[in-house]
């Protein structure tokens, strides 16, 4: 049989609510235990995380049940305000009982979490009628501690979103120039084939019985006007692509923030590129005219640039003028082999561009094809 005394001391064993900041993942953690330090130590090094130790907060409880019902209601009050919980899966399990921030400085999500601990104890008082006074002034200890960091934190957060909207400033005003005067001369020829090519009616036999229309489609008139803007296309085409390779490798896979305004017939040349964590954008690039190779190069993934076969380079540009690629590479027009010319008389500008350069990320990239 348990002694009451005992009884009354492990009721009264003290025990902490602690919350603790992880920069890589901008989460918090908040739990309770015995020593808030060595839990949190433990804790990171189980699940492979990196906390910032000088944001640890801890508050102590009267007894460890009162600290289990103050951890609820600090991921329950967490929840409602919006930091929702991240889930990180690890080789050693599912760590529990973090909150995302989504750019929230931390030291805002803790005077939260202090005004939470206020309250259900005020709550406690009413209805247990324990003295918190020494809470209080822990509490607003803690507040002069949590405001002057949360004002360090803030001059950092305002310092480094300044310098990430200068620098997208200059992105988009390096996009605005190339855009008016290589891609969008790539986009008007493209348009004006896909006007003419609109306009060609398949006859009635082919409509019908399923004869060779691709016999009809070179003697119709508009096929003519297709092969004069051939090697217009091919040329225009390089130089969009030039000075799309040299803008990845200037400034990596970065949007321009007015992406969204270009026109959809370019955008659909261009792929999506996803990061395996969390499938965040990191960028777009022509998704027909380079192939990228994951290498593993001391133990860190390497994005490697090959430009495909010329050949296929000529048939992707024949496939967006004709809507026919195969058929047309065949074929020994003056506007045909001109342009097979100019394949061979110069390298793919990728190949000069990305030359000796690789592009290395943390995590694996995946490329979804729009």
């Amino acid at each position: 049989m348990v002694a009451e005394t005992d009884f009354i001391q492990d009721l009264l064993n003290s025990k902490h609510v602690y919350a603790y900041y992880v920069p890589a993942l901008d989460v918090i953690k908040v739990g309770f235990g015995d020593d808030a330090k060595n839990r949190m130590l433990n804790y990171c090094k189980n699940y492979g995380i990196i906390p910032d130790i000088s944001s640890l907060r801890s508050w102590e409880m009267p007894a460890s049940a009162l600290a289990s019902a103050m951890e609820t209601a600090l991921h329950r009050g967490l929840h409602k305000a919006g930091f929702s919980r991240y889930i990180l899966k690890t080789k050693n399990g599912v760590a529990q009982e973090l909150f995302a921030l989504n750019g929230t400085p931390y030291g805002d999500a803790f005077l939260y979490i202090t005004d939470i601990f206020d309250i259900v104890c005020k709550e406690l008082v009413s209805k247990l009628q324990y003295n918190h006074t020494d809470t209080e002034k822990v509490r607003q200890r803690q507040k002069v501690i949590t405001d002057k960091q949360s004002e360090r934190n803030r001059e950092i957060y305002l310092k480094d979103q300044a310098i990430k909207k200068e620098k997208q400033l200059l992105l988009d005003k390096e996009w605005d120039i190339g855009w008016t005067k290589h891609i969008k001369p790539w986009g008007d020829i493209l348009k004006t084939a896909d006007e003419i090519r609109s306009s060609y009616k398949p006859p009635l036999a082919v409509r019908l019985f399923g004869k060779d229309e691709f016999s009809y489609f070179v003697k119709w008139d508009g096929f003519k006007l297709l092969l004069e803007l051939l090697p217009k296309t091919f040329i225009a085409e390089r130089q969009a692509r030039a000075f799309s390779a040299q803008f990845v490798k200037n400034h990596g896979f970065i949007d321009p923030t007015n992406w969204s305004n270009y026109s959809p017939r370019i955008h659909n040349r261009y792929f999506n590129v996803y990061a395996q964590s969390g499938g965040k954008w990191i960028g777009r690039y022509d998704r027909r005219l380079t192939q990228y190779i994951n290498i593993s190069d001391d133990g860190k993934k390497i994005i490697r640039f090959v430009p495909t076969k010329i050949e296929d380079e000529i048939k992707n540009v024949l496939e967006n003028v004709f809507g026919y690629s195969d058929q047309v590479f065949a074929m020994n027009t003056k506007e045909i082999i001109q342009v097979k010319e100019l394949a061979q008389s110069a390298p793919m500008p990728e190949i000069d561009i990305f030359k000796n350069w690789v592009g290395i990320g943390d995590a694996l990239c995946i490329f979804a094809f729009t």
